[in-house]
């Protein structure tokens, strides 16, 4: 019932057609130019600057996605999604991690109760080198899901870069209760499992890697020392 919906019709029949070809880079300019159509004509429209948000990160343009989400902040101020994004987008550089923790604080107030925000949250601080809050953020996040292979994994690294190796070790083990093909879990033992000379316990955890991960270059340099 859109007043616009055969425009729309035709956008979208033409937005199928480039998904269907190969993502070269003229295709890909092509699809943000339809974006950039869409919100000129409808700048307000918080909806089109998400989905061009996630169009460009999928496409390696963090830049942009950012800006989009930014500007979805402007529009909806309390919008839980757009900081929750922004946060996992920018904590992967120390030059922006502690942007980051401030959208994924903010995300936390709106939603406690969501693990993969602590989880993120621990990894920007991380990022920080701020290690003990990081094991905080993630022991946070298993107790809201106690079965996130990931959290689990990376607060096994946080407590080793504390030196808490043993607490590193136990806690990969827990992550092999859940899952018994976690490559990362399996890699990490390996690697933490080398100052104590365990080597029978080193060379099970790096088989296992190469039975997940056959051309895994660390695991295979290592069996060969």
């Amino acid at each position: 019932g859109q007043s616009n919906r055969a425009e729309l019709n035709v956008r979208m029949a033409g937005e199928i057609r480039l998904l269907r070809l190969e993502p070269k880079a003229e295709l890909l300019d092509a699809m943000s130019g339809l974006y950039q159509a869409a919100i000129a004509e409808d700048p307000d429209h918080w909806m089109l600057h998400d989905q061009f948000a996630h169009y460009s990160k999928a496409i390696g343009n963090k830049e942009n996605a950012a800006s989009q989400w930014k500007k979805v902040l402007d529009l909806i101020p309390h919008h839980f999604m757009a900081r929750f994004e922004l946060g996992s987008l920018l904590k992967s550089s120390e030059l922006t991690a502690s942007m980051a923790e401030g959208y994924l604080r903010e995300a936390i107030q709106l939603r406690p109760y969501i693990p993969q925000v602590h989880s993120e949250l621990g990894l920007c601080l991380g990022r920080q080198h701020r290690y003990q809050e990081s094991v905080e953020a993630f022991r946070r996040a298993t107790e809201l899901n106690p079965s996130d292979l990931n959290a689990h994994v990376n607060w096994a690294i946080a407590l080793n870069s504390l030196e808490k190796t043993d607490e590193a070790i136990g806690r990969l083990d827990t992550a092999l209760s859940i899952s018994t093909n976690s490559l990362s879990a399996h890699l990490n033992l390996a690697r933490f499992l080398v100052p104590s000379k365990d080597w029978d316990r080193v060379r099970l955890h790096l088989d296992e890697v190469l039975r997940l991960d056959p051309d895994n270059a660390e695991a295979k340099e290592a069996l060969r020392k």
